[in-house]
């Protein structure tokens, strides 16, 4: 699937940082408003440098972490949901109120960025 080109401009790991930024209550203290300030500068900074490598954008869970993949190792058949039957079995990613237009290679990127379990077992 592509990206709409007003996507590109807009993608949701910028769109949600900006999104976090805006709620930031910057009436607390002077010190806060200047992180916020200083958040919203990194971000400018990092989309510049992202944005011109014209990676590829696909349609993206955005939250697929070891929570969000249920792996049905017996019956390999199950009735809904987004399947990949495997050797040994049914692949099934649910929650997905986070999908969005993002870069490709996110998704595996942020799987091992927030992985908790066992190196040694993946």
């Amino acid at each position: 699937m592509d990206a709409p080109a007003k996507v590109i401009d807009d993608l949701f790991p910028f769109r949600k940082t900006r999104d976090f930024i805006r709620n930031i209550d910057v009436s607390a203290a002077k010190d806060v408003l200047h992180f916020a300030n200083q958040l919203s500068h990194n971000l400018e900074e990092i989309q510049s440098l992202v944005v011109p490598l014209n990676e590829e954008i696909t349609f993206c869970h955005n939250d697929l972490l070891a929570h969000n993949i249920i792996f049905d190792e017996c019956s390999g058949k199950l009735e809904t949901g987004f399947i990949y039957n495997i050797i040994a079995g049914t692949v099934l990613f649910i929650d997905y109120e986070y999908a969005d237009f993002n870069y490709a290679i996110f998704d595996l990127a942020n799987h091992f960025c927030e992985f908790a379990g066992n190196w040694l077992h993946l």
